[in-house]
């Protein structure tokens, strides 16, 4: 068989289409599907590995999602870790077991069993977590810890509930601070 660059020419030509029972392989690639289409269309994935960017105007669901960076216009719901070397920026709500972000950026609420970020965590709404581990947080909403509230740098929140707070840098509360445990800043 010869290489086609239509269905005019090559080995194999239908202009109806082609039904397979088994598997179809192809060896650069099929154009005209969900996959590698020129118009925009739906897919389901198992793993989705990027070196760049995610971007997506919809809701992003995973068990694992290992990313440079995501840009979310929508929901993200994560039953198991999120690692992001880079930012992490979305518009509605983060929820997820575990988040491993260089920042974290978000204008909904922020449901987290353990928040490691190095840099920021800004959100414009609540953020609860178990363990949150952060270089600087800044809410503006409440912040509930049932354990520990690390940070490197400084703390904004108009109101605070916390089990420990460790701060290096200047905590700032508009509101109120509840501490079960010990306070260090």
């Amino acid at each position: 068989s010869t290489a086609t660059t239509n269905f005019a020419t090559g080995a194999i030509r239908s202009v109806g289409g082609i039904s397979t029972g088994g598997q179809l392989r192809a060896g650069h690639g099929i154009q005209g599907t969900v996959i590698g289409n020129i118009s925009a269309a739906a897919g389901t994935f198992t793993t989705i590995t990027a070196s760049g960017f995610v971007n997506t105007g919809g809701n992003v669901s995973a068990a694992i999602m290992n990313t440079g960076a995501l840009n979310v216009s929508g929901i993200t719901v994560h039953g198991g870790a999120i690692n992001s070397t880079g930012l992490i920026n979305t518009t509605g709500n983060v929820s997820g077991a575990v988040v491993n972000a260089g920042a974290l950026n978000a204008t909904g609420t922020t449901t987290l069993a353990v928040t490691n970020v190095s840099g920021f965590l800004n959100s414009s709404a609540n953020v609860s977590a178990a363990i949150m581990n952060t270089g600087a947080l800044n809410v503006s909403g409440i912040t509930t810890q049932t354990g520990f509230l690390n940070a490197a740098a400084n703390i904004s929140a108009s109101g605070m509930n916390t089990a420990t707070l460790n701060v290096s840098g200047i905590t700032t509360q508009t509101g109120f601070l509840n501490a079960a445990g010990n306070i260090s800043a």
